[in-house]
């Protein structure tokens, strides 16, 4: 049997280098030699054990490679050709699955928490899974495919307009990426809204028209301020907390939409339901992506009308993988997006 190399998670904060049996492929599966991973939240909190796992597992989800191997019945794709990999599992024939939301599949999972993921040399995934790379688009910038379709998906829900004034609460990585998005999609004025001034300057540099500094100026004045009093026609709550969305609420026009695309666990506290009923207000989850979202997200890189550069701050290699998860822990360090190459 032979044998590749993997990150194995035992246990919360335990994370060792091992030899595991290389992964076998069905018919329908491609084999992929992985090039190329990105570390998100969900990998650090699986890492830490707040995030639900199926112990031990190998993490990783973002990920692109090349095509090692495929079986007897694959038809898409060859060996030698350059892929990303899409990290959800969906059964196929569910009640969701066959509305076409297999995005909300109860009996699939993620790569890297249901079932083994991509911090290894080699990962099998189904056919369907892996979606062909442009020459242009290197392994590195084709991780950040995976969360930009999250992206595109989120804006198909809510229906972005020209003209549409947004607030970003946030400019992590997805916050970056959801400014550069709207803006494509001829939303104007982007507000971005953080407490840090380094990644505000960033917030401007990829589109947004106005930066406001959480904690340290009031946003919700200087928004209605801005908006001729209204309030934004959509926000963007990106940080996953409790306390941006309420702040959502009150910087929200009457009549308009918050995006609730951060995830997180918290409860609401002291949000008071009043406002949605008298401001008429509609909020929107969104839930990873739907097969309709890689490609054009793929296209949007490869022609760089979303620029992904500046959102890849570090690269380590596979060997320095425990390095990774300290730097994304490490407040003082500035990142974005930590990229693991092999």
């Amino acid at each position: 049997m032979f044998k590749i190399r993997a990150a194995v998670l035992r246990e919360p904060r335990k994370l060792s280098i091992e030899e595991v049996k290389k992964p076998v492929i069905g018919e329908y599966d491609v084999l992929v030699r992985v090039r190329a991973t990105a570390l998100c939240g969900t990998d650090v909190d699986i890492y830490n054990g707040k995030g639900k796992a199926r112990l031990p597992v190998i993490p990783g989800h973002e990920s692109a490679g090349e095509v090692e191997e495929v079986g007897s019945k694959v038809t898409s794709v060859k060996p030698g050709e350059r892929v990303v990999i899409d990290p959800t599992i969906a059964c196929g024939q569910c009640f969701w699955c066959k509305k076409g939301l297999r995005n909300l599949c109860p009996n699939g999972g993620l790569m890297g928490r249901e079932m083994n993921g991509t911090f290894a040399e080699y990962v099998s995934v189904p056919e369907s899974n892996v979606y062909k790379l442009p020459d242009g688009i290197s392994f590195e910038e084709a991780t950040i495919v995976n969360t930009l379709a999250t992206v595109l998906h989120s804006h198909r829900l809510v229906n972005v307009f020209p003209g549409d004034s947004i607030a970003v609460m946030g400019c992590g990585f997805t916050g970056l990426l959801h400014i550069q998005v709207a803006k494509l999609r001829g939303a104007r004025p982007i507000i971005a809204i953080t407490r840090s001034t380094w990644k505000l300057d960033l917030a401007g540099e990829l589109g947004a028209d106005v930066k406001l500094r959480s904690g340290y100026e009031d946003v919700v004045s200087r928004v209605k301020e801005i908006t001729e009093g209204r309030g934004v026609d959509l926000a963007i709550e990106t940080a996953g907390s409790a306390a941006t969305l309420k702040e959502c609420v009150e910087l929200i026009r009457p009549g308009g939409k918050i995006l609730a695309f951060g995830i997180s666990d918290e409860k609401a506290g002291d949000l008071s339901l009043f406002p949605f009923y008298y401001k008429q207000l509609s909020i929107i989850g969104s839930r990873a992506m739907l097969p309709e979202d890689w490609n054009p997200s793929i296209q949007l890189i490869a022609t760089r009308r979303i620029d992904v550069k500046p959102l890849i701050t570090h690269k380590v290699s596979f060997e320095e993988l425990q390095k990774a998860f300290d730097m994304f822990e490490d407040r003082n360090i500035k990142s974005i997006r930590i990229v693991v190459t092999q």
